[in-house]
């Protein structure tokens, strides 16, 4: 099936919408202080699929019935907000939502009016040169900072330090780093400055390890493509600082476990002498909020068995009600996305290529 820009950019639009929707979600989720961060982490994948993928299976357990009704709020409801990829519904099948509601027809896509169409055409190439050229400023900021950094550092060569880490990953001092970072994604390296307390290069170390472990690199990635894709919508940047913190927070557990409580102590002194902004790539050790950090580690418990399956149980549920659309409620048949002859069942048109001789059946003529 192929796509013209302005037919893909109002998927795309449908996209942004759904993907807000449950970032917003998320967001809200996020202030249940209750909720493990490695749980919240997780969900973030939830509006990360929603901004890229453009379809859903259809349930009555979709949580994407909010939307519909705070659209219905705003205007009447004058198209399906569900759309079938077949004629066929049914309660297993893949739908499209249609928040736009701009068209007559949807595959191939035909706008209600000749401005609808002029606006979408001008918009799609707006969107393609955007999305392009934040793509190609990312590229040049990464590899420009990664540059900088091999230039400045040297390798270290302590056995005391790797014996503590996995066989192959390799460590750097650099006069330049402000604090311990992960850069690279295959071949991943721990570029530490060259004035870290050796106190506190235990616990960085342990921080970068679990990045490592977990390829947060690779999530930072899809997190920043997602983003270029995006570029036209403003929460969109909210929602990856946002991320990129919950990211942090998950990490921090992640290495709590491994920690007593004296450790965890000096765990939290570290976090706080480099604490700093997030940064976009290499996972850091001073990414994310300080404060959040510290009261996460202050407030850190292990997990139960029955916590951890009600955690399970709560994924399961998000991810089913919000990667999931409504029930189609009966497409009108001039919305449908594709129409069958009469003369012939076995063929199919979109309804702005419906045979003339259908027409006149259909008229009774």
């Amino acid at each position: 099936m192929t796509f013209h820009p302005d037919e893909l950019f109002y998927w795309f639009l449908n996209m942004s919408i759904l993907g807000t929707f449950s970032g917003l979600l998320i967001l809200l989720l996020r202030r249940i202080r209750q909720i493990p961060r490695r749980v919240i982490y997780l969900l973030w994948l939830i509006p990360a699929i929603r901004f890229l993928c453009p379809v859903g299976i259809a349930s009555p357990f979709s949580l994407i019935g909010m939307l519909e009704w705070l659209l219905a709020l705003i205007r009447p409801q004058t198209d399906p907000l569900v759309l079938s990829v077949s004629p066929d519904a049914s309660a297993a099948e893949l739908t499209y939502m249609n928040v736009i509601q701009t068209a007559n027809s949807y595959f191939p896509l035909h706008q209600k009016n000749d401005l609808l169409a002029s606006v979408f055409r001008i918009s799609s190439f707006v969107w393609l040169a955007g999305a392009l050229l934040f793509a190609a400023a990312s590229i040049v900021l990464y590899l420009r900072g990664k540059r900088e950094m091999a230039k400045s550092s040297r390798s270290l060569w302590d056995p005391a330090v790797f014996a503590n880490l996995p066989a192959g990953i390799p460590i750097r001092l650099s006069s330049d780093a402000a604090s311990a970072a992960v850069y690279g994604i295959l071949h991943p390296i721990i570029v530490i400055p060259d004035k870290t307390d050796p106190n506190e290069l235990p616990y960085q170390l342990k921080h970068e390890q679990v990045h490592i472990r977990r390829n947060d690199n690779f999530w930072r990635l899809l997190a920043v493509l997602i983003c270029c894709l995006h570029w036209f919508n403003p929460l969109i940047w909210l929602l990856l600082k946002r991320m990129i913190e919950d990211m942090e927070l998950s990490c921090d557990q992640a290495v709590l476990r491994e920690l007593n409580e004296e450790q965890r102590k000096e765990y939290a002194l570290a976090i706080l002498h480099s604490a700093s902004d997030s940064s976009l790539f290499p996972s850091s050790f001073r990414s994310g909020s300080a404060q959040d950090r510290i009261r996460n580690i202050l407030s850190y418990k292990r997990v139960s068995l029955l916590s951890f399956l009600v955690s399970l149980l709560f994924l399961f549920l998000m991810f089913w009600s919000l990667l999931t659309n409504t029930q189609p409620q009966g497409n009108p048949p001039e919305r449908n996305l594709y129409e069958k002859s009469l003369i012939d069942p076995d063929r199919t048109f979109p309804p702005s290529v419906l045979p003339y001789s259908d027409f006149e059946n259909r008229s009774g003529r």
